[in-house]
């Protein structure tokens, strides 16, 4: 399988959100670990340049970490974003958070963000395993718990995703999704 996975503050966040590619050179953010405006473009160069004195500081033939994902947007005339109600932009996958949505200690709701250039299917695959693996480690809790109150129960929110011009996409989790994960689905 191959997808992103990025976590966000939902508080943080002014919903509809947009996914939207853009002109690099336009598009500004926040990056996350870092405090200054920067444009999309300007922070792939600065990463380009980080990745370049990393590999040689470590001498090693090939880049790791986030650097790997560089190539995936060498050449392109746009870039992803999701972004939010003002559009600001939340993520630059596969790249980055923002700052501005980073999970903290005080953290209580949890936007997940799967986002893969293969497919769909992909998407709905990893975030599943990704929520049993939360619930096996603890996180949340299952339903048959007889001790199961709001406060400790995995609550994972149906997305509905549409075109821009309205028309329905997909919504995760439909009644297909989730079948034998024990964890409470609010549907619009």
């Amino acid at each position: 399988m191959s997808a992103t996975i990025a976590t966000h503050d939902l508080r943080a966040i002014k919903s509809p959100l947009l996914y939207d590619a853009r002109s690099p050179t336009e598009t500004q953010l926040v990056p996350l670990g870092r405090q200054k405006l920067i444009t999309s473009a300007e922070f792939m160069k600065k990463l380009q340049r980080e990745a370049e004195e990393m590999r040689k500081a470590k001498k090693r033939s090939t880049t790791s970490g986030i650097h790997k994902y560089l190539d995936l947007l060498k050449g392109k005339t746009e870039y992803p974003f999701l972004l939010d109600q003002m559009s600001n932009v939340v993520s630059f996958p596969p790249i980055t958070n923002c700052e501005s949505t980073k999970v903290s200690s005080e953290t209580n709701d949890i936007l997940v963000e799967v986002t893969s250039s293969k497919s769909l299917l992909i998407c709905k695959q990893v975030t599943e395993e990704l929520i049993k693996e939360l619930l096996h480690l603890g996180i949340g809790s299952s339903l048959d718990d007889e001790e199961n109150s709001p406060k400790n129960c995995l609550v994972v929110e149906q997305v509905r995703v549409v075109s821009l011009d309205g028309h329905l996409k997909t919504v995760y989790p439909s009644r297909i999704d989730l079948v034998d994960v024990p964890c409470h689905v609010e549907r619009d």
